[in-house]
């Protein structure tokens, strides 16, 4: 990056800058080097004090705390709404056992954003905000969904590989690869119910378990459960294992969802 002031212009194709001149400037050179072509100018006197402001409605609920960025010398301007997302978020699930799938709606959800561009001026010794431009209003029809997950700095923070589609299937939202059941406690396993088209009657999602004996043989028949999705769809959801279901004799038993 180069900095330096105007000094002279003709018209709006010719602006003279008392940057020095260097060889790699002149017309022809980017081939032999790339590094040192003007490629755009940024003028940093103009809207002194502009910012981003954004607006979430998570759930459906419009949030009165807002997320604030400047943009950067390039112009770029990161707006984090992490932590609006996290205090959505809390330690405990609310999944009671009491139903076959529940809807953990204090580790997931989702949400829109709304955008407006601002300008904050100084008046009378007091800064003051001068509204701008809205950039999404109504806020943008883009759903963007979040989750309360733990995930190594190499994993990152996407988890498309958890979200099932039609020619994919996905893993539970888990991190091993056979979790441990203990026979006689809770136990459910979390999954991510990405959001569908809605469709008449109601969604419904199979899931079928299969019980096995020490010798890998399967008990009894396959255990299905039909359950209604339309109020489940695009959160992470907790299939409740039902301690009565299960053999005296079991060994290990598979689940796979289907809809």
């Amino acid at each position: 990056m180069y900095t330096g002031k105007t000094v002279a212009g003709t018209g709006t194709t010719t602006i003279v800058t008392d940057i020095p001149f260097i060889a790699g400037f002149a017309p022809g050179d980017a081939a032999l080097d790339p590094d040192r072509t003007i490629t755009y100018l940024n003028d940093n006197t103009l809207h002194a004090g502009y910012y981003f402001e954004g607006r979430l409605t998570i759930n459906g609920i419009v949030e009165a705390l807002t997320v604030i960025a400047s943009p950067d010398s390039f112009g770029y301007a990161n707006l984090d709404v992490s932590g609006v997302l996290r205090i959505k978020t809390s330690l405990g699930k609310i999944g009671n056992y009491l139903s076959p799938i529940m809807k953990e709606t204090t580790k997931s959800g989702k949400f829109n954003l709304n955008i407006v561009k601002n300008i904050s001026v100084f008046l009378t010794g007091e800064q003051k905000k001068v509204a701008g431009d809205l950039i999404t209003s109504p806020p943008s029809m883009n759903d963007w969904y979040y989750a309360e997950c733990v995930r190594s700095e190499e994993q990152g923070s996407n988890l498309h590989e958890y979200v099932a589609n039609s020619i994919k299937d996905a893993p539970f939202l888990n991190s091993f690869e056979r979790p441990v059941y203990f026979l006689g406690l809770p136990f459910d396993i979390s999954f991510i119910l990405p959001e569908t088209a809605p469709v008449s009657p109601a969604s419904d999602i199979t899931v079928t378990m299969k019980v096995f004996n020490s010798v890998n043989t399967q008990i009894g028949a396959d255990i299905v459960t039909v359950v209604p999705v339309d109020s489940l769809e695009g959160f992470v959801n907790s299939l409740n294992i039902d301690p009565a279901t299960m053999p005296a004799n079991a060994a290990y038993f598979t689940v796979s969802l289907s809809c």
